[in-house]
């Protein structure tokens, strides 16, 4: 058998290299894609060392790599059988089996090449995530730790760590490596990028990132809207009609989905809200819900309602109330433009989670005291203003506004209504963080 160490090859234009030559030029290819030319050599090198580990290892990666799993699981365990104590080439056995799906013989592979003192951050990240498979979020987390240790902006571990973390209920670090995560993936959300900036003290980066953004998209509602957000400047009165449309249409297949992993309470606390203000139901009510959007508050005031109807800026969301049933009639609308069409036309306005997208309650209040009969009453929500805040409201980094309790009593009794109850609620959940708002509830005074 020829000494590998003396063994030569030869380049295209006949210059003799080493095998240890020959096999880095192979990675090199690999590293410029050139899978084709990584094979070649490897080949050539097999030509004359059969059983040589790391071109047999070389072939596993490419035939991997092109979706031949079976010769790259052949290569892969020759390659073991040649260099049963190479760290690498067992890791990449387990790479090799993750791809077929083969979880146990994944781990055991990847776990005897840490024995062997191997291990990088993908190989401890992938073996975090496959034993969290397995239900150990102990081993789990040990794996994710690890990958973190060489490399603490390891996208995905970060991001594995957070959920480990949320429910064991560490908050504060769950958030950190969340955000740390997010910032260090490759660029999918500019929501999500922004507020990893604004957690990292970095709310100039969010804003330099929706700018940009806007360069190339100058007519994007939401771009639009997030940069107001974040850049407090230009802030809308609401948010525009194009945003909510553009915005809720896109998220209503999966809007409910969404609002059950935030432990969203509005429709359930405005329903207990009418109850306490009209009594018992007794299906002798007209009732608007504004800003209905999928309808959950349809199956609630169903019982109160002798009429139910919904109106929504999104045809999407009305689309997904439609398919409820709880409603008499579903409307395509702006509500404040469909309260001003309408003049003692409800005894019982509702509004879940919709003032959230208006800074001034003004308007909104006065076409509210139009459209509702007299002693009728309006329950709705809002977002809290933080207590020490100055403002009466604030677009707030969610891209939504908050508003102080005094502030929305001011408007109320400025639009005549009577204030029956203001109770400090906590609305959903933000990532591990509750947010903190109102459910008010006022009587229109008669005459």
């Amino acid at each position: 058998m020829p000494d590998e160490e003396s063994t030569q090859d030869q380049t295209e234009g006949g210059e003799e290299i080493t095998i240890d030559q020959a096999l880095a030029i192979a990675r090199s290819l690999i590293g410029g894609n050139d899978l084709q030319g990584a094979a070649g050599l490897s080949a050539r090198i097999l030509e004359l060392l059969p059983e040589q580990p790391e071109a047999l290892n070389i072939l596993a990666i490419v035939t991997c790599e092109s979706g031949d799993l079976d010769a790259a699981l052949g290569y892969a365990r020759r390659a073991v059988a040649a260099a049963p104590n190479d760290a690498a080439i067992r890791g990449n056995l387990g790479n090799v089996l993750l791809r077929r799906r083969d979880v146990d013989g994944a781990i055991a592979a990847y776990e005897r090449s840490v024995e062997l003192g191997g291990g990088n951050p993908e190989m401890f990240n992938n073996l975090g995530v496959l034993v969290r498979g397995r239900g150990d979020e102990d081993r789990a987390e040990d794996y994710f730790r690890r990958a973190l240790a060489l490399d603490p902006s390891h996208g995905a571990a970060n991001h594995n760590l957070s959920g480990i973390l949320a429910r064991r209920n560490q908050s504060k670090e769950a958030m950190d490596r969340f955000w740390t995560g997010v910032l260090n993936t490759p660029f999918r959300n500019p929501y999500l990028t922004a507020l990893a900036y604004d957690h990292a003290g970095r709310r100039d980066k969010a804003v330099e990132l929706f700018s940009s953004l806007l360069e190339r998209d100058p007519d994007n509602p939401e771009l639009k809207h997030m940069l107001a957000s974040f850049s407090g400047e230009d802030v809308p009165e609401r948010a525009s009609d194009a945003y909510v449309e553009k915005t809720f249409d896109r998220f209503a297949k999966l809007f409910e989905q969404k609002l059950k992993g935030l432990a969203y309470r509005a429709p359930e606390l405005v329903a207990a809200a009418l109850a306490s203000a009209v009594g018992p139901p007794k299906a002798d009510l007209e009732i608007l819900d504004a800003g209905c959007g999928t309808g959950l508050c349809g199956p609630l005031l169903r019982p109160f309602a002798s009429r139910l109807t919904g109106v929504d800026l999104s045809g999407g969301m009305l689309e997904r109330a439609a398919e409820i049933g709880s409603y008499d009639e579903l409307i395509k609308a702006e509500l404040t433009a469909f309260l001003d069409g309408k003049a003692a036309a409800y005894d019982v306005v509702v509004l879940a989670d919709t003032l959230c997208y208006f800074g001034p309650l003004e308007a909104f209040a006065r076409v509210a005291a139009k459209a509702i009969r007299p002693d009728g009453v309006l329950i709705f929500t809002v977002e809290a203003l933080p207590a020490e805040a100055a403002q009466d409201f604030r677009m707030d980094t969610s891209s939504r506004y908050q508003h102080a309790g005094p502030y929305v009593d001011r408007v109320l009794a400025a639009a005549g209504f009577d204030l029956l109850a203001r109770n400090a609620e906590t609305l959903r959940m933000e990532s591990v963080d509750p947010v903190a708002g109102f459910v008010v509830s006022a009587r229109l005074t008669p005459g």
